[in-house]
């Protein structure tokens, strides 16, 4: 099953959990929006293809409560996600 995530906004650190997350070799379940109520396990095929621009973005930060004015990267683009299921059965949560 391929999918094509697209995204309007996501820092440094969100990359790194989503990296992190679709790992290739790790079976996770899997939950389709369209169907809430049944699940699969399913594996990432092949590591995810990424397509991001980066963007500069102004942000606050508090250090020691007070605020202070820096800039961080914002990535916008997208992600092809390709998942493998091994067992072609779904089941009912």
């Amino acid at each position: 099953m391929d999918f094509v995530l697209s995204t309007d906004g996501i820092d440094e650190k969100q990359l790194d959990n989503f990296k992190h997350w679709f790992k290739a070799g790790i079976s996770r379940e899997l939950i389709l929006a369209e169907h809430p109520n049944r699940a699969i396990m399913a594996r990432v095929s092949t590591p995810p293809v990424i397509n991001l621009l980066p963007f500069e973005q102004n942000i606050e930060v508090l250090i020691s409560g007070n605020p202070y004015k820096t800039k961080t990267t914002l990535y916008k683009g997208d992600i092809q996600l390709s998942l493998v299921m091994d067992s072609p059965h779904w089941y009912a949560i």
